[in-house]
């Protein structure tokens, strides 16, 4: 079955639309309230700006995790999203099924690289 080129920015919003960016910002959240938490329990993690740009690594981390994550369930559902969910990036054809893989394995990846930058407890929630 032949489909029609996708321009860049259809490409661009499929891509954001597969990686569920709408829900980034709460995904962000999460890790902060959790941080913060932490940090409530245990003031001394505040060390100054070393607790602040492991606080961002850790949203990033998260967020890039979460994406990767989406990302590969959609690949794995393409044969239920085929007949459930046509609209969706990969079985309407605006993303290949090996494209949709290969950035999730990169997000979720970068997620783990990023949590490396935080601490080893959060790369092992991480790979939990």
């Amino acid at each position: 079955m032949s489909r029609a080129p996708v321009d860049a920015p259809d490409r661009l919003g499929a891509w954001l639309e597969l990686a569920r960016i709408s829900n980034a910002p709460t995904v962000a959240t999460n890790a902060m309230v959790g941080a913060s938490a932490a940090l409530i329990a245990d003031p001394t993690l505040d060390d100054g700006a070393s607790f602040a740009w492991r606080l961002l690594a850790l949203a990033a981390a998260m967020m890039c995790m979460y994406s990767g994550g989406m990302m590969l369930n959609d690949r794995l559902d393409l044969e239920i999203d085929r007949l459930e969910r046509p609209h969706r990036p990969i079985p309407s054809g605006r993303i290949s099924p090996p494209a949709a893989l290969n950035a999730s394995i990169a997000l979720l990846g970068a997620g783990a690289i990023l949590a490396c930058a935080v601490d080893r407890a959060a790369l092992a929630w991480v790979l939990a």
